[in-house]
């Protein structure tokens, strides 16, 4: 069984959100194309480094998923390794076994496209509605310094806050919360 990992480069962005509805609304009037609503389980596994995760689509579709990205409340640089799972179930039993399951994420997502720019408008179970940005780049200062200053200009179009500014991931956010 051959096992096809992408490895990509994001600045991304993550802000407590306290209308969805109405970034919906600014998204869309902002020429943003909807990409369709998701719901989402994201399985976190204790690892030394970074973040590793089992992301379980609906309609079957699931990700290994593993990144290093800074804890900062600016906009951030993730590296990203993704592979497709055929065998989600068998996987979990095995990482969980392995390393030990840290937190379990379940979430709502609708994902918009603007400007080269994925928008996440997610609910989460336990932790309420927020907002992501995520720009893929090639892994170079310039490039990583203008997709920053792009995040910035549409989180401030959006009328998104730095107080709303979030540093940790989702796993990590609930771990807090404990």
């Amino acid at each position: 069984m051959e096992v096809a990992v992408s490895k990509k480069t994001n600045v991304e962005l993550k802000a407590k959100a306290r209308k969805l509805k109405a970034l919906r609304t600014r998204l869309t009037r902002m020429g943003a194309q909807r990409i369709g609503l998701f719901h989402q389980i994201d399985t976190y596994f204790v690892v030394p480094r970074g973040r590793l995760k089992i992301r379980e689509i609906c309609h079957g579709k699931s990700q290994l998923v593993y990144y290093l990205r800074e804890n900062r409340r600016r906009p951030k640089t993730s590296d990203v390794h993704i592979a497709s799972l055929c065998d989600t179930k068998t996987m979990k039993t095995v990482l969980s076994d392995a390393l030990g399951v840290q937190s379990v994420v379940r979430k709502r997502r609708e994902i918009f496209m603007i400007e080269g720019v994925q928008v996440h408008l997610d609910r989460v179970d336990r932790l309420g509605s927020f907002i992501e940005f995520e720009k893929v780049v090639k892994r170079r200062a310039s490039n990583i310094a203008r997709a920053k200053e792009h995040l910035e200009r549409l989180m401030s179009n959006l009328g998104v806050t730095e107080q709303d500014l979030q540093r940790f991931s989702y796993g990590e956010l609930l771990l807090r919360r404990r």
